[in-house]
């Protein structure tokens, strides 16, 4: 069913790449986990429980954001998305404690990020047919942004401040905008949004063809999601210099723009099984020089992964329309981001406990590198 919807095209682009911006900063966990390690007191593996915990929140939110849209139109999920993800940072801001984070963190601000990001998809998605993949690309890429700028203007100020305080801040600052951006939509939206899915033939859910899709999705996020919780303590953990640390993030996410850029033209390109194979290897090269000792090789790891990880953002959809056709996008991306959420549950969490285990973070870059290689074979059995 068509959208009726008054925005122009640039800003409705403009407000939903604001949108992915501000809640992009759950990429940034990994400039928090040292300065909570010893703000807090708990291990490395209970601080990435919490981040495990907002990755699952953040697919949940994903997969409700449709019905949420239904029940209370954009400027009502901008509310309600805002107030969970800004909210959250306040809870631990005011009670810096562990249970305030997995709380706060983990269950508040991931359901509000994830709705925030299917938000931010919607609004992409309305926009006129011929300039909806520039949208799309635009906005998933803005997610980056965060994990950007924060780390390469403010990263010291941030790994130096208190935790309690830096979160006080951003959710502050979540407030405020999520304030701008309903005053914006309430003002701006007419007529009433349909944002109903096409149905979805339910033999499709156990083909052997999307549980292909899912493995390749898993096997990618993993990898990212490794990198993103744990990218400045492997920095660390290989001894380099204390900006190489502060500047993981931003390089990975400077990486994530890139590829979420550019992973919809490459299956454009070549097709998608090649852009699938291509996208695992290149993640496969991207861990092993992630674990360098040198400063270089470490950032330039951490840029391919974030390249991998930033394609799948935008590469999965137009897989998803090459094999079963764009009118079933959007359904099918809804329920394969399961395996986006899997990932954040477990990448995060066994991560750190390999490392509480071995002291090194060796063994989980070859549980990645496995899952590389396997995701480029099953690249290679899709329907071309």
């Amino acid at each position: 069913m068509p959208h009726s919807y008054s925005i122009p095209d640039w800003q409705t682009i403009t407000f939903a790449a604001v949108v992915n911006a501000m809640i992009g900063v759950l990429y940034l966990w990994g400039l928090f986990l040292l300065p909570l390690e010893t703000a807090t007191g708990h291990s490395r593996a209970e601080l990435s429980l919490v981040a495990a915990i907002a990755l699952v929140g953040f697919t949940i939110g994903v997969v409700l954001h449709s019905a949420l849209l239904r029940l209370l139109g954009f400027s009502g999920v901008a509310v309600v998305a805002f107030l969970l993800a800004g909210g959250g940072h306040l809870l631990f801001a005011v009670f810096p404690v562990y249970p305030a984070l997995i709380v706060g963190y983990g269950i508040a601000f991931g359901v509000g990020s994830g709705i925030g990001y299917g938000l931010a998809l919607a609004l992409a998605s309305s926009v006129e047919n011929s300039r909806r993949g520039l949208a799309i690309g635009i906005v998933m890429a803005s997610f980056a942004l965060s994990g950007i700028l924060l780390p390469l203007i403010v990263g010291s100020l941030i790994t130096s401040t208190p935790p309690s305080l830096v979160f006080g801040v951003i959710g502050a600052a979540m407030l405020v905008v999520g304030l701008v951006v309903y005053a914006f939509l309430r003002h701006q939206t007419s007529g009433e949004l349909s944002v109903l899915p096409s149905p979805v033939a339910s033999e499709v859910w156990l083909s052997r063809r999307l549980i292909t899709l899912g493995t390749i999705f898993f096997s990618i996020c993993f990898v990212g999601l490794m990198a993103v919780a744990h990218g400045t303590a492997m920095a660390a953990a290989n001894g380099l210099s204390s900006r190489s640390i502060e500047l993981m993030p931003t390089t990975l996410m400077l990486g994530y723009l890139s590829g979420s850029l550019f992973g919809g033209k490459l299956v454009e390109t070549v097709k998608g099984p090649i852009a699938v194979t291509a996208t695992s290897l290149i993640a496969f090269g991207g861990l092993w020089f992630i674990d360098s000792k040198a400063n270089g090789a470490a950032l330039l790891g951490a840029s391919v992964i974030g390249a991998t990880f930033g394609a799948s953002a935008s590469l999965m959809p137009m897989v998803i329309g090459e094999q079963y056709g764009r009118d079933q996008i959007g359904p099918i991306y809804s329920k394969l981001i399961i395996a986006y959420g899997l990932a954040g549950l477990l990448a995060p969490w066994t991560t750190g406990l390999l490392f509480g285990a071995t002291g090194s973070y060796r063994i989980a870059i070859l549980i990645g590198m496995g899952m590389c290689i396997l995701s480029a074979l099953l690249g290679l059995t899709l329907k071309k």
